[in-house]
């Protein structure tokens, strides 16, 4: 994960202050040889998943995004359509990027779904086999 204007070392501490479970985040610089970054020099963060059996990786997906808002609010993560539209198709609504924006923590983020997951959890019981 990184950009032009991320400072790594910054990045990587404010996220390993978060004490996520089953992951590690090491500073990185990096030269991109395709897409849009290419030949730029950019800094960021590696991901070292530690404990896959406790790693939460959509959690801490919005802990990444939450810690980028709040470090570099000059660059939007949503500023343009394409970025946006296909965020929400990903999330199957735009709450989690409204919420994001408006600053909302990651825990009430989450607090938001799990009447609509226990609900699922509940339907699909029938259906498991084991």
């Amino acid at each position: 994960i990184g950009a032009p204007w991320i400072n790594a070392d910054d990045f990587a501490k404010e996220l390993n202050a978060l004490n996520l479970p089953g992951i590690y985040f090491r500073p990185l610089s990096f030269k991109p040889y395709y897409f849009r970054s290419k030949d730029q020099n950019l800094q960021g963060v590696q991901m070292h998943i530690t404990d896959r059996l406790v790693y939460l990786p959509y959690a801490t997906g919005l802990y990444i995004m939450q810690t980028h808002i709040r470090m570099y609010p000059d660059h939007d993560l949503f500023g343009n359509e394409s970025r946006i539209r296909m965020f929400n198709i990903v999330m199957g609504t735009d709450k989690i990027m409204n919420m994001l924006k408006e600053n909302v923590p990651v825990t009430k983020i989450k607090a938001s779904w799990q009447d609509d997951l226990n609900e699922f959890k509940e339907i699909r019981k029938k259906y498991l086999l084991y």
